[in-house]
């Protein structure tokens, strides 16, 4: 029986006690079986880490439990070296996954050509204050990419890519910025082609903590 590849799943922690287990869980429950989990909290002052620490106990799970705050792309680094799976994505702690979301993008990568180095999908949004969803309705640009990122704006759902391990060798992430957004796409455009399953599998929440609403954050780092 050939053995599926590994899949890296990295969930960065910052002050989300009330919202990570269900990112977490929504991680144990995909129907993916190759799937190791790197929770990264990164110096979280809730109780983050007693929620986290309920989760040790499982054979694929392994946490960081910073004392220090360096930022989402410090973070997702830190999961990085401290993993091995060909496939990697970055579930940030206030979002989830849908059931068969690694399932169907793994099976999208299995059939590309080497080229390929991220496959999206689709998303919907929560929105925690009314407890509605939203279908997100974006464009599907595959192959290269990089001009449509700089012509049309972001497509990508943010909570849905599935990357290529080696992409990150490529275009590396800037520990300077606390949420290095979009620009990541940008670069991996450069060296990669971009594929896509067209279906609905992964959920973003909008709350009053989501850091893209972080004025200041942003601002200083445009």
């Amino acid at each position: 029986m050939v053995m599926q590849p590994l899949v890296t799943i990295i969930i960065p922690s910052y002050n989300h006690a009330q919202y990570i287990e269900q990112a977490i869980q929504s991680v144990l429950d995909q129907t993916y079986p190759n799937i190791e989990l790197v929770i990264v909290d990164d110096g979280s002052k809730d109780n983050s880490h007693e929620v986290i620490k309920k989760y040790l106990h499982h054979p694929n799970v392994t946490a960081f439990l910073n004392t220090e705050n360096s930022g989402q792309s410090a973070a997702f680094k830190q999961g990085l070296r401290n993993s091995s799976g060909k496939y990697v994505c970055f579930l940030p702690s206030d979002d989830w996954y849908l059931p068969e979301k690694t399932k169907k993008q793994v099976a999208k990568f299995e059939t590309c050509d080497p080229g390929v180095g991220v496959v999206y999908c689709r998303g919907k949004r929560y929105f925690d204050d009314t407890g509605a969803y939203k279908d997100v309705t974006l464009p599907v640009f595959t192959g290269w990419v990089a001009e449509k990122f700089i012509t049309w704006g972001p497509f990508v759902y943010p909570v849905t890519p599935l990357f290529k391990r080696e992409a990150f060798e490529k275009a590396q992430l800037n520990e300077i910025y606390k949420a290095e957004g979009e620009a990541v796409y940008i670069n991996i455009a450069m060296h990669y082609r971009f594929e896509y399953v067209d279906e609905l599998l992964a959920v973003m929440r909008d709350h009053s903590y989501n850091i893209g609403k972080d004025v200041e954050v942003m601002h200083a780092e445009v």
